[in-house]
């Protein structure tokens, strides 16, 4: 619901929204208040802030990582941070916080999504994308394979990681040598990459094809380690050339192991 207070040169837009949400990052911007940053399905990324929420509040525990929430919101015209009305957890990620093989998965998940998806636009495939991996991990998928499901789906809702069933040089169909050129980016034949790009193993391209046709909790939880390295390799290099930089939060994914 919009509505316009004003008149004239001096009139501005208020809108309410409620909806639900996944808490992606909470920063301090005052003494009682924090400023967090909502995925949301309609308006994508969101930042409001969270009037005395700080110290031990009933809102500063809903303010968990990746916690899902209802919320409602005002959203003023030409303002950076939306103000918080109403907030309450839909789904909380407290036991995956607290479970060693996932801790360290939440914040990268996070930072990612916050990374790729646009502020004010919508974030319906991601919101998805996330909720079935968070329920994923809780019943019981390793998290390396949820990380790499993950980066895979993420990665192909931005246009970055094409399908690898034709050359992206030449359009021919692609045969058993195959390399990824992140420059393009996307899939090529050997003879059509010269020394760019890197190999792409046969079983890694047999697991992501099962990840773009099956959902996380039907792949084989017993894939093999050297073909989630071998994606993950794919997913670093393709996400390092078009942002210049690695994610922070990349670094810690080691415990996975």
């Amino acid at each position: 619901m919009t509505t316009v207070f004003g008149s004239g040169a001096e009139s501005f837009e208020v809108t309410l929204v409620s909806t639900t949400a996944f808490i992606l990052r909470v920063d301090p911007i005052s003494e009682k208040d924090l400023a967090a940053a909502l995925l949301t399905k309609e308006q994508g990324v969101v930042r409001v802030a969270v009037k005395g929420a700080r110290g031990r509040s009933k809102r500063a525990a809903a303010l968990q990582l990746l916690t899902e929430v209802d919320v409602t919101y005002f959203l003023r015209e030409g303002r950076e941070l939306a103000r918080l009305d109403a907030l309450e957890i839909e789904s909380s990620s407290f036991d995956l916080a607290t479970r060693a093989e996932t801790a360290m998965l939440l914040p990268y998940l996070a930072e990612s999504v916050l990374t790729f998806v646009p502020e004010a636009e919508p974030g319906n495939d991601v919101y998805r994308l996330v909720r079935h991996v968070l329920d994923a991990l809780a019943a019981g998928v390793p998290a390396a394979l949820a990380a790499r499901y993950f980066e895979v789906w993420l990665l192909r809702f931005c246009g970055l990681l094409p399908e690898d069933s034709l050359c992206a040089v030449c359009g021919e169909e692609l045969g058993e040598s195959v390399r990824l050129d992140a420059e393009i980016p996307g899939f090529v034949m050997a003879s059509c990459a010269g020394r760019r790009g890197i190999p792409v193993p046969n079983g890694a391209r047999r697991l992501l094809r099962a990840m773009r046709h099956q959902p996380l909790t039907k792949l084989d939880v017993r894939a093999p380690a050297g073909d989630l390295a071998a994606l993950e390799d794919l997913s670093r290099e393709v996400r390092r050339r078009f942002l210049g930089h690695e994610l922070k939060s990349y670094r810690f994914l080691s415990a996975l192991g």
